[in-house]
């Protein structure tokens, strides 16, 4: 009895081990990398913290505070992190800043994520003299200088957050492009691909269905990976002076801001430079850990 209780739930375990899909598989292990899981929380907690902390502060992130001009933190006045050089909360304007910079590399990360896998894809999986006129076209983009295009969209279009959007996007889309036509050149023989060749599956499906899905995994992995990079190219821009523009803020602002007080105020520095690090971070290490569980030779 007791041996086939045993045999019961071994056999029972093995389903369970045979049943598990890569996805399954992979989220269980990224469950076990404490690095990524912390970074998880810790990201989660600063975007509720940035959307909904504003609403519940007394003070409003665009109001002068005349008797706290560039006042160090103070807890009982409300001033958690301070204020800056015109009198405004610093906390507030942090927040404000996480919500700009967040949302710039989400948004320009998911338009070069459309435009890269679309374009990689259908590279990868044509071949021919068609993929070498698209990388061809691809090498030229990458010879071109980024601050160029910048430039070049604020002096025609003018200073707007969304030519940020549009700038990075239409850049980041280049390395995109690059992973996924290499995952479709390995996928586009395989036998599933065949089969649907065969059956008369029109290309474009193939590309939807097959191809695009099974170059998921490293496309997560670098989406991971380019929204801190977008972030702090986002960041560097607003320092130079060429991204976000005033009444709205990023953290690339406050830290342009902060490095000229950096002696007489250096909490005008240290906590939006200190925000934008622990955001870095934690989309590094949730890439990482990404990148380990989606490894097929470590499964």
């Amino acid at each position: 009895m007791a041996v086939d209780m045993e045999m019961n739930s071994a056999g029972s375990a093995e389903k369970e081990i045979q049943g598990r899909s890569l996805w399954q598989d992979a989220f269980r292990r990224l469950l076990t990398n404490k690095a990524s899981v912390v970074s998880c929380i810790i990201l989660l907690s600063i975007v509720v913290i940035a959307v909904a902390g504003p609403w519940v502060h007394p003070h409003p992130f665009d109001e002068v505070y005349w008797d706290y001009i560039q006042a160090a933190p103070d807890m009982e006045a409300g001033f958690y992190f301070g204020t800056d050089t015109n009198g405004r909360d610093l906390f507030v304007r942090t927040l404000y800043g996480i919500r700009v910079s967040m949302l710039v590399g989400l948004v320009a990360t998911g338009v070069s994520l459309i435009i890269g896998v679309t374009y990689g894809a259908i590279s990868g999986y044509i071949g021919g003299r068609t993929d070498h006129i698209m990388m061809r076209f691809v090498d030229i983009m990458y010879s071109m200088p980024f601050m160029f295009f910048v430039i070049l969209l604020m002096v025609i279009f003018g200073r707007n957050i969304f030519l940020i959007f549009a700038a990075l996007g239409a850049v980041e889309w280049l390395t995109m492009a690059r992973i996924v036509r290499g995952q479709a050149l390995s996928i586009k023989n395989r036998e599933f691909v065949e089969a649907a060749r065969a059956s008369g599956v029109s290309n474009f499906n193939i590309i939807r269905r097959h191809i695009i899905p099974n170059a998921l995994g490293p496309v997560i992995v670098y989406v991971t990976l380019t929204i801190p990079q977008v972030i702090l190219i986002e960041s560097f821009l607003s320092f130079l002076g060429l991204g976000v523009q005033e009444p709205m803020t990023s953290l690339g602002v406050l830290i342009s801001e902060g490095a000229q007080q950096m002696e007489s105020a250096p909490w005008t520095l240290l906590f939006p430079a200190s925000a934008l690090a622990i955001i870095l971070f934690c989309f590094n290490f949730i890439g990482d850990g990404l990148r380990d569980a989606l490894d097929p030779r470590d499964r």
